[in-house]
Formats: C-alpha cells, structure tokens, sequence
C-alpha cells in the first residue's frame, strides 16, 4: 500500500476476530501461543507501517494519500482562485477567521513563509469562514498579507476539508496530494520546513 502525507490523529490499531468457536485450553495450548505471537507481530508490524512517527504533542501522525478536494472560489480582490489550475505547484491552503486568537498568533508567521517562497512557485490561499467581510479586510491589512484570501460563506470549503477547529493549514503537493495537515496554529519554522518537503517533491 502506497503511503504519502501525514495527518495528525490518535493511533487505531486493526482488531483481529477470533473464530466462532472457543479452543480448548489444555489441549491447544501450544497452538494459542504461537497464533498470540502471530497476532501480535502482525499488529506490531502494522503500527509501525502506518504510524510511521510522532509528533511533537505524542499523537502518532497517519501516512495516507489524499488528493485535495477541487475547489474555485474568488478572492476578495475579484480575481479567480482554482485548485486545478495550480497542479505543478505546491499550495497552502490556511482556514482562520478573525476573531480567532490561535489565528492571530500564527498570522505573521504565515505571511513571513509566503513572502520567503513567493519566488519559488508556491501558492498560498486563505479562506475565512464564518467571518464578516469588513473583519477580514481588517485583518488582512493588520498583518499585511499579501496573499489571496476569500471567504468560505456556504462552509462549502470547511466541510470538503474537514474543518472542525481553527485555524487549519493544509500543504497540497505539486500532485495535487495533500502532503501535510496541522490543526491549530502553526508555527512559521513548521509551515517553512513543510514547504521545503514538498519543493523536493
């Protein structure tokens, strides 16, 4: 199986059934042992395939391929944002809303990591959702971000990206795959080094 991207979540290990019917102890001792043994390397070989690391917080960070949702919205300057059109360069697509704090915390460090890879092909977009116009454009101008940024009104976006917290920062590959998921604010060494992953890619 193909693995690719991470996602950070809590570890899931799969169940192995047993048969219907019960052995008898005395007689299939030997037997019960060495299936116990089997069963538990088979699901130690299995962690450590897809729980391929941690992360800083201890929760095991999920390996999987994901394309990215397709997506074409317009931004608040009236231009036209489209996912499709960006395949051959990597995308950062980060949910926030203004009146979120963890938003403002990582809002300079976001755009600090676009004006350091503006040159290089990488593309960023913000979305705000569940905000007013007149907050975002003042949140846009607070930190002076130079990026493009719409407004998710139907939560159409939120929902295809599975947002159920903010802010969130998602890296999509030049594939299209999303290669990295954070919920919560991210750091600008964090976003800078995911961008450098996929740049390799």
């Amino acid at each position: 199986m193909a693995v690719k991207g991470s996602i950070t979540k809590s570890p899931s290990i799969p169940i192995f059934q047993r048969g219907k019917k019960a052995l008898n102890l005395n007689s299939h001792a030997r037997r019960k042992r060495a299936r116990f043994f089997t069963w538990t390397f088979l699901c130690v070989f299995l962690a450590v395939f897809f729980f391929a690391w941690k992360g800083p917080s201890g929760a095991a960070t999920v390996k999987l391929i994901r394309s990215a949702p397709a997506f074409e919205v317009t931004t608040l300057d009236g231009k036209v944002f489209s996912l499709r059109a960006m395949k051959g360069h990597p995308v950062v697509i980060n949910f926030w809303a203004s009146w979120c704090p963890p938003c403002r915390t990582e809002a300079q460090g976001i755009q600090r990591a676009y004006a350091a890879f503006k040159g290089s092909g990488v593309r960023f977009i913000g979305i705000a959702v569940q905000d007013e116009p007149q907050d975002v454009k003042k949140f846009i101008k607070e930190f002076n971000w130079g990026f493009p940024v719409s407004i998710d009104e139907k939560e159409e976006l939120m929902n295809a990206y599975s947002v159920y917290g903010m802010p969130k920062t998602i890296v999509v590959d030049r594939y299209g795959v999303i290669a990295y998921e954070r919920l919560g604010a991210i750091s600008e060494e964090d976003l800078t080094a995911e961008i450098r992953k996929v740049l390799l890619k």
